[in-house]
């Protein structure tokens, strides 16, 4: 009974060792597959041997106990020209977005809030009066000034859900007019950093994620938008728990560099209608998620109104099987660049990420806490939303 139970002790230590190797992680993160483009090496498969048939290409991977194969898509090699050029950026909402909703002082003396009696809440996008679209808040309050005295419905969405409500104007003694209570916003204007462009469409990548209202963190929806070059101002340089900035103007007649088609979780996407001016590289492959590997990189970006290529180091992959906008965690080791902002700033988000001669990622976040750190997306990923 005793060399059984020593036996099954021995045993269940031999699994947790293998499980808890750095083989059989690997074999847990790829377990469906990598995909590669040609000619690439998955970095993941540091003592894998590579193996190619006809039809068929893989990776056979010593796990310790026995071999298991992991199957390898190979897919046609892509090219970008990296970008790294600091944008301005102005969006325009397909509807109205509720930022807030205010109380009105009526004749009795008491406060109402008509916004709220209608079920309305910060969050919210309006997106018809009385059945007639409202593109804009000129539009809004052209349509909203024709039923102060009567009830208005409204079409509103939330979460991706559409529903209708009648909403009643109250007379703000204060104001000595007729109010809904509302705070709105319809466009909104920022800066931000070009990924990389297809040389051939002239579709561009940027950002590495969504534009998102600042008060309801609610992605704006896109009616239209453009990027134009910009003019970096100043430089906010980040601290321990106060991320940094890059403060760029641009001017509101400025000639258009391109139109935005696509603001989603990945980034912001469109088609340049001339190219971005200076460039680094002409251009680079792109690298898979596979083939990126912790160690030296580098990174694109303009902080000083001109692209400079700056020492990062690449600390950890994550292995993913869905999409994300922090697959790799990445600290700066750049000097000239740890002296002028302290490391990641807002502003930065989309610089493209270089390891091994190929664009490999973009920068999305900083680490709050430590601004020598921050986030990127794998560039095959962000890439997706352009296939």
């Amino acid at each position: 009974m005793k060399k059984r139970k020593i036996a099954g002790i021995i045993a269940a230590a031999v699994l947790l060792a293998v499980m808890r190797s750095d083989a059989a992680q690997v074999l847990y993160n790829t377990r469906g597959g990598v995909t590669l483009y040609c000619g690439e090496s998955c970095a993941a498969f540091n003592n894998g041997t590579a193996f190619y048939s006809e039809g068929d290409a893989g990776y056979k991977l010593d796990i310790g106990v026995c071999q298991i194969n992991i199957p390898v898509q190979v897919k046609c090699p892509q090219s970008v020209v990296p970008g790294g050029q600091c944008i301005g950026v102005a969006l325009y909402t397909d509807g109205i977005i509720i930022v807030g909703c205010q109380d009105i002082a009526v004749k009795d003396g008491s406060r109402v809030n008509p916004a709220r009696s209608a079920g309305l809440r910060a969050g919210d996008i309006i997106k018809q009066v009385n059945g007639k679209d409202v593109r804009n808040i000129t539009e809004f309050v052209l349509q909203s000034e024709k039923y102060k005295q009567e009830a208005m419905e409204l079409t509103v969405l939330r979460d991706g859900e559409s529903f209708r409500t009648k909403i009643n104007a109250a007379y703000d003694i204060n104001d000595d007019k007729y109010r809904l209570g509302l705070w709105l916003k319809d466009s909104t204007a920022g800066i931000g950093t070009l990924t990389c462009y297809d040389p051939e469409t002239m579709r561009f990548a940027a950002l590495g994620h969504a534009i998102c209202e600042s008060e309801t963190g609610v992605l704006m929806p896109l009616a239209r938008g453009e990027i134009v070059d910009c003019v970096i101002n100043e430089i906010q340089k980040g601290r321990k728990g106060q991320p940094g900035e890059l403060k760029g103007s641009f001017r509101a007649d400025a000639e258009c560099l391109g139109n935005i088609s696509t603001n989603c979780e990945y980034g912001l996407y469109g088609t340049l209608v001339r190219l971005p001016g200076e460039s680094i590289y002409e251009e680079l492959p792109v690298g898979s998620r596979a083939s990126v590997h912790t160690g030296e990189a580098t990174v694109l970006a303009s902080i000083d109104n001109c692209i400079k290529e700056y020492s990062i180091k690449i600390v950890t992959v994550n292995r993913q099987e869905k999409r994300s906008q922090k697959g790799i965690v990445l600290q700066v080791t750049d000097r000239e660049l740890l002296g002028k902002t302290g490391g990641i700033v807002q502003g930065m988000s989309g610089s493209p990420i270089i390891q091994d001669g190929k664009i490999v990622g973009a920068v999305t976040h900083v680490l709050v806490n430590d601004p020598t750190r921050g986030y990127g997306i794998y560039i095959e990923n962000m890439l997706e939303e352009t296939a």
